[in-house]
């Protein structure tokens, strides 16, 4: 639990550091109203418990697989391609440009930079974001129990 949490707080510094290198030397301009602000919060908390839900997740394929590294490493791949995270989604094919609205990171991507850098707030996708955070994390939390009640029948929890 320490070394999650620590990796909470240097992620959550590394942000802080990286946006004030952007608007102090870059010319970042970032919207700093309340409102844009709070929703900004909101989304990156969003934005957490959908990656921690994603996490259970692939604690729960490892603990029933025992090597899940590859999958995984893809999978991030994937979704900082594929949000939006690199390059504008505009420049991907129709098909992998619909893929991407599927995804949602790229919700939360997209949600961040329009709050913050146009102070726009599209409360549609930011309900979307939180509602699928909020049920994926009860979700992602009964597959990691039913995983590791597989395991331990098993008699493959010892592993760990």
């Amino acid at each position: 639990m320490g070394s999650a949490t620590y990796e909470f707080i240097r992620a959550g510094f590394r942000f802080i550091v990286f946006l004030g290198v952007g608007v102090l030397f870059f010319g970042l301009d970032i919207v700093v109203e309340p409102w844009p602000l709070f929703v900004a919060a909101i989304v990156m908390l969003a934005s957490v418990v959908l990656f921690a839900s994603l996490g259970l997740l692939v604690a729960a394929a490892t603990v029933v697989l025992k090597k899940a590294g590859a999958a995984v490493g893809l999978t991030w791949i994937l979704f900082a391609l594929l949000g939006g995270v690199y390059f504008p989604l505009s420049l991907l094919p129709e098909p992998w440009q619909t893929l991407a609205g599927l995804i949602p990171f790229t919700w939360a991507v997209n949600a961040l930079r329009m709050t913050m850098l146009e102070g726009v707030v599209d409360i549609s996708r930011i309900i979307w974001l939180v509602a699928v955070a909020c049920l994926l994390l009860p979700g992602a939390l009964w597959i990691l129990n039913l995983a590791i009640n597989y395991a331990r029948a098993k008699g493959s929890l010892a592993q760990y």
